[in-house]
């Protein structure tokens, strides 16, 4: 039977006032807590408290309930069933750690929390970076956490860029785009580039690019914690070179050739070179920056030999070597024996006239009467020999690219 009830203060102090003498039961109760009853032997004395023992309650165990998603649902990523929840008590270190699995839709449950207390939740996943949730439980409680995501661990990606020939190619820009990423590198010297902390998983677009080059893009999947480490790309230039030698017909090298280059509203001169150096041999001609794709027509002229133009396409900006042009001589040779009354004669006057320019040679005493001109541009030309004591002889004569002209010519001495 009932005798009496009351409630504890805030200090967890209660009082029964009146009780008889005897032995009383003392039923505790309390929300949240265990329910302890003790049986007192009470003895009451008028005008008197009697205090009994301190009562401690038992916390009911709590429990804690959430749900847990991986930031990515990739192939081969890792799923919520995979993830580990421990829970270990920051009031009682010595207390077991309690730990859980979520199901398939992530939804979770630890119980048997000791409580009230203050708990530390850790998720893990493999290839995801961990999270922590401190909750603090009161007795029995049941407490709903807000759902977890746990982030992919970062990767990184590098390689290396190069140009279409094969050689590295240094200060290229590489920029990664991904969902709302975006992160910039540079080539080394050797054309190297690394990006590190790469948030994952993730689909990047890896971007290429320098002023000179086409820009290059590729599309690159990185998985939680992967490095990828050969995402490399091969620029093509915007403009191309082109190079060779200007020789003649027995492939020496033709020096101070004029090398013009033409093509659809884009022109350039260069010379090719009259000595040897680092760049190449005698004849050696070298023109970049040519825009590309275009077909161009490159002309090479040089004193005393024959103008000749050849074709070339660029397709992409790839070096053209090796473009040698032969020049076949453009000029042609006069050269005779003089005689007066049918003896060669040396010590006349020869000479080649076409009418703007003139050219005087004398004829030889050995071998006696000989002369000759080299060098001579193709067309009409007067041939004249005169000296003291002889009749004048004049011929008209023409001369061929590669000709050789042969005028014997015979006079008489004069009267």
């Amino acid at each position: 039977m009932e005798l009496a009830s009351t409630a504890t203060d805030e200090r967890g102090a209660y009082r029964f006032p009146s009780l008889p003498i005897g032995t009383h039961r003392l039923n505790v109760e309390a929300v949240g807590f265990a329910e302890q009853t003790d049986d007192l032997e009470v003895i009451v004395v008028p005008g008197e408290d009697t205090e009994v023992d301190p009562i401690e309650l038992r916390g009911l165990d709590g429990e804690v309930l959430g749900a847990v998603t991986l930031a990515d649902r990739s192939p081969g990523a890792a799923g919520p069933d995979e993830v580990t929840i421990t829970s270990e008590s920051v009031d009682d270190r010595l207390a077991d750690p309690v730990t859980a699995t979520p199901d398939e839709r992530g939804l979770f449950t630890i119980s048997g929390l000791s409580a009230p207390g203050r708990h530390r939740l850790t998720l893990t996943a493999p290839g995801h970076v961990s999270r922590t949730i401190d909750v603090e439980l009161a007795a029995g409680q049941s407490l709903t956490v807000p759902q977890v995501s746990l982030p992919g661990e970062p990767g990184s990606i590098a390689g290396r860029v190069v140009d279409s020939s094969g050689r590295p190619v240094d200060g290229v820009a590489v920029r990664i785009l991904g969902s709302g990423v975006e992160l910039e590198a540079e080539t080394d010297a050797d054309g190297r580039y690394a990006l590190a902390e790469v948030p994952a998983p993730d689909t990047f677009v890896v971007e290429f690019f320098l002023t000179g080059y086409e820009r290059q893009s590729t599309a690159v999947r990185l998985e939680a914690g992967e490095r990828r480490d050969a995402v490399n790309g091969t620029l093509l230039g915007t403009t191309a070179i082109l190079s060779g030698r200007v020789l003649d017909a027995e492939g020496a090298g033709i020096p101070s050739a004029t090398v013009t280059v033409r093509g659809e509203g884009w022109s350039t001169v260069t010379s090719s070179s009259s000595s040897t150096t680092a760049a190449g041999q005698v004849g050696t001609y070298r023109l970049a920056g040519v825009p590309v794709p275009g077909s161009y027509t490159v002309t090479v002229e040089a004193d005393g030999y024959s103008t000749r133009s050849i074709e070339v396409v660029f397709v992409v900006a790839a070096p053209q070597t090796g473009m040698d042009v032969v020049l076949s001589v453009d000029t042609g040779a006069v050269s005779g024996t003089v005689s007066v009354d049918g003896l060669a004669t040396g010590g006349l006057d020869v000479s080649l006239d076409d009418g703007r320019t003139s050219r005087r040679v004398v004829s030889a005493t050995s071998p006696a009467g000989r002369y000759s001109f080299t060098g001579v541009r193709p067309g009409s030309y007067t041939l004249t020999v005169e000296g003291r004591g002889v009749e004048t002889r004049i011929f008209a004569i023409r001369v061929a690219a590669g000709g050789l002209v042969t005028v014997d010519v015979s006079t008489e001495a004069a009267d």
